[in-house]
């Protein structure tokens, strides 16, 4: 390699792509990767891409809370794992229906291109037990989110759920692994915040933080191994798989129950839209952006998506959050965001030290 094409590739390593590109190959050397395109694109619009995915992850938090609060005259309203199964299969059927619209109008947009039943079957007979044993925790986890949205709100399950990160953390440390004091204080501001948010009227919600425990360890359980499963293979269709099988799980679960409950047509559109807005969209522009400006660039911002859920709160009326809530959601914010920048920079200096797969060139 000639010293100018060693520049160039220590240069690129700002620009490492999110989780589920194979360890050791840069995007732009990857078969079939859109990457080389979305790393040449100018850094503005990647941040634009991120502040987009935000602003669809937090309208999705919104759109389940109003799924749950729509009160039906004769039947049950819809259950929290009814929100799960509805989400998750509309973004299903969401995602399959984009890629073959994409496929017939030659479209590569998010690699959506590429996502179909063969590319599905294909990621579960490879990756089928990381990702179904994700499914079941996501759906699990879901439960007790939906849960805390329905009873406390979507800006209160938004906050409290930037506590996964100091969950993956303590895990870790759990485990064995070495942690820097800085890791630790931010983990200790984010769990410090989460208990200032949570207290309001003079008490402390103990219920709603035990249940948003629960859910973001669960949530932990399934993004470990997500991280497994997307370490090879085509993402966006091991996303898709993930879709399915948490909804299964959902379905599996409230059958099991007796909590099948959907409520109306408008709580069911309402979900779906929720999914789509998430899972499908959100997603794509997350991935598109940190595939421009880089994990340690873009997984802080990631982490405030819980602004755009109250500001879309309170453009609606449904959250005012007191002074006592917004300094302990900016002390989460800032412990999480702290967090995920650590994190990421972990991760592209791993990468930067792997060996990289050089591209094959025509004679």
């Amino acid at each position: 390699m000639t010293e100018q094409g060693g520049a160039a590739l220590k240069k690129s390593d700002a620009r490492e792509p999110a989780d589920g590109v194979p360890a050791g190959v840069h995007p732009s050397t990857s078969p079939g990767s859109t990457g080389s395109a979305l790393a040449s694109m100018p850094m503005i619009w990647g941040y634009v891409m991120l502040v987009t995915s935000i602003v669809f992850n937090g309208l999705r938090y919104n759109l389940e809370a109003a799924a749950l609060n729509v009160q039906p005259e004769s039947s049950p309203p819809i259950s929290p794992l009814g929100v799960v199964i509805a989400a998750n299969y509309g973004s299903v059927v969401a995602c399959l229906l984009t890629g073959w619209v994409w496929r017939q109008l030659g479209l590569t947009w998010g690699s959506l291109h590429r996502v179909s039943f063969a590319a599905c079957i294909e990621a579960a007979r490879a990756q089928g037990w990381p990702v179904l044993l994700a499914g079941f925790g996501a759906a699990s986890g879901g439960w007790f989110i939906n849960q805390t949205n329905k009873l406390y709100g979507p800006e209160f399950t938004a906050f409290l759920g930037n506590l996964i990160p100091a969950i993956l953390v303590l895990t870790g440390l759990l485990s064995g692994e070495r942690l820097r004091l800085r890791e630790l204080f931010a983990v200790g501001v984010t769990i410090a915040g989460a208990f200032v948010f949570s207290y309001r009227d003079g008490q402390m919600n103990w219920s709603g933080i035990g249940l948003m425990v629960a859910g973001c360890v669960l949530m932990s359980m399934k993004k470990s191994l997500m991280k497994h499963a997307t370490g090879v293979g085509h993402l966006p269709s091991v996303m898709t798989l993930s879709l399915f099988l948490v909804a299964t799980w959902g379905l599996i679960g409230a059958i099991s129950s007796g909590s099948l409950h959907f409520g109306t047509a408008r709580s069911i559109g309402l979900c779906v839209a929720a999914g789509i807005s998430g899972a499908m969209i959100g997603m794509s522009l997350l991935y598109a952006g940190l595939n421009v400006v880089g994990l340690a660039r873009g997984a802080p911002i990631d982490s405030l998506r819980p602004l755009a859920v109250v500001a879309i709160g309170m453009i609606t009326g449904t959250a005012l959050p007191a002074r006592l809530q917004l300094l302990g959601g900016a002390m989460v914010l800032i412990g999480s965001a702290a967090l995920a920048g650590m994190g990421s920079r972990r991760k592209e200096l791993e990468r930067a030290s792997a060996p990289v797969v050089a591209a094959a060139t025509k004679p």
